[in-house]
């Protein structure tokens, strides 16, 4: 059961043309006329329910933190926190997942995944110019097999920039392990779903990502995003062990665009430590709730 609860727990804007329905982006590409508003802001908070047919169930939050400096670099800290339980309490899942992501550049620079209550920690950092990566908690490095990395949940924020059009295919060589790739985004279909935040029109991916617990390509996982600017993740829905798992929108709280001379204003912090504490108040529904 543990092992079940555990895949509940889990992102970029270079562009390129269409090659055959396939939009390929791996390469250091500066930043082009197609790239589009990135979609999140800071204080931006997604609140879920979380369901496993038959187990259990629990609660989780994504967010978006104020910005904040890693090795020079302005970046938005992510946060996707989940708490789950299994038989009446008997198992219990409290796992942090955190990423610094440069949101000019679209690539992750730090990541850190906390899971089981430390026992399986692990904490990254990523050089792209050097085309470096260093696992703090362990003191080994690699080679970066992109200068425009992506880790678990940066890649779904990446996501949330692309243009999603029914039928197209994206691959990308970008995830921060080499064995992790290529990683891939299918757009399935457009749909309309209805949750506790309200009634969404939304377009519906299939990720893969064959390093992550949530989007291996046995999981048929799928991800429900708004079907507006915002691109919200409304729903997800993923199968491991024949066990459908779902991520239900209950709250959303709106980020604040912050303007290029703000941005530019923010002290760096002498080291980029995970966010804490909620980032904004509590979530405001959508308007079109029904």
């Amino acid at each position: 059961m543990v092992a079940v609860l555990g895949i509940l727990a889990a992102a970029p804007l270079p562009g390129v043309a269409a090659q055959q329905g396939t939009l390929v982006r791996e390469r250091l590409t500066p930043l082009g006329s197609q790239v589009g508003t990135v979609p999140f802001h800071p204080g931006e908070e997604l609140k879920y329910s979380l369901r496993a047919r038959g187990f259990g169930g629990g609660e989780a939050v994504m967010r978006v933190g104020q910005f904040d400096t890693v090795n020079g670099s302005r970046t938005l800290p992510l946060e996707f926190l989940i708490e789950a339980r299994a038989w009446g309490g008997v198992f219990k899942l409290n796992d942090k997942i955190y990423s610094w992501m440069d949101p000019a550049r679209g690539i992750s620079l730090r990541f850190v995944k906390d899971q089981k209550h430390g026992e399986r920690y692990r904490e990254y950092e990523f050089f792209p110019e050097d085309l470096r990566a260093h696992r703090l908690d362990h003191d080994t490095t690699w080679t970066l097999p992109s200068a425009l990395p992506l880790d678990d949940l940066s890649f779904v924020y990446f996501a949330r920039t692309l243009p999603l059009e029914v039928g197209d295919s994206h691959t990308f060589h970008r995830y921060f392990k080499e064995s992790g790739n290529p990683i891939t985004i299918t757009v399935l279909r457009k749909d309309t779903i209805e949750t506790p935040a309200g009634a969404f029109n939304t377009i519906v991916v299939q990720p893969v990502l064959p390093e992550s617990s949530l989007f291996p390509r046995s999981a048929k996982a799928e991800i429900h995003f708004s079907d507006d600017d915002r691109r919200l993740v409304v729903y997800m829905r993923v199968t491991r062990y024949l066990v459908p798992l779902t991520m239900e929108l209950t709250e959303f709280t709106p980020g604040v665009s912050t303007a290029r001379g703000e941005e530019e204003a923010v002290q760096p912090s002498r080291e980029a430590e995970p966010p804490t504490g909620p980032v904004t108040g509590r979530g405001t529904p959508p308007v079109h709730r029904r």
